[in-house]
């Protein structure tokens, strides 16, 4: 492939041609046959064209909200050069449940729950339900973010339950495009 270092009147008529086209390049021409990609056919590659295309409209949306771009301009890095990249990124990643710690639940009110869950940018809220060992819905509610751990959250139970197990207790994470994470824990034996 020829690459012109200085502009010519030659170029304009590449231009028109309908057999190469011409590319200017960090200051340097480059003149390259027109390729055609080929249609793909492939369901899996529409699905994921798909997702990047809800995934640039949502964040072009979110950025025009006051205090979004700011937001998410402090997740610039070298991967991510600027806040709508962040924001593509933010939709595409679903939080990660780490763990759920039952240490300190014994089925009694004022327990702890506490659980860690982050995500690529923010986790905007943890929600817990439990169920007793017959389906039977006992509580369900938001976690507090723990002040000194960021990525922590911690659900103080309000409902006792006096036999804990079999008891499941279900934690839902969610970050700022929607996107849910869901984890479950059955208790098997008491503490």
């Amino acid at each position: 492939m020829p690459k012109i270092r200085k502009p010519t009147k030659g170029d304009i008529s590449a231009l028109l041609s309908n057999d190469v086209v011409v590319r200017k390049i960090r200051n340097q021409t480059i003149v390259s046959t027109i390729t055609v990609p080929k249609a793909s056919k492939s369901i899996r590659k529409k699905e994921t064209n798909d997702r990047f295309a809800k995934a640039g409209a949502w964040a072009r949306e979110i950025l025009t909200e006051p205090g979004m771009k700011k937001l998410y301009s402090k997740g610039i890095d070298s991967r991510h050069t600027n806040a709508r990249t962040v924001a593509v990124t933010d939709y595409l990643t679903a939080p990660k449940i780490h763990y759920i710690s039952l240490k300190q639940h014994t089925g009694a009110i004022g327990d702890k729950i506490r659980i860690k869950a982050t995500d690529d940018f923010q986790v905007t809220s943890v929600n817990v339900t439990i169920t007793d060992k017959n389906g039977n819905q006992l509580e369900t509610g938001a976690t507090s973010r723990y002040k000194r751990k960021p990525v922590m959250w911690v659900y103080t139970l309000t409902v006792a339950n006096p036999e804990i197990v079999g008891t499941v207790i279900e934690v839902q994470a969610m970050d700022r495009p929607g996107n849910k994470t869901e984890q479950k824990v059955t208790i098997e034996s008491k503490v």
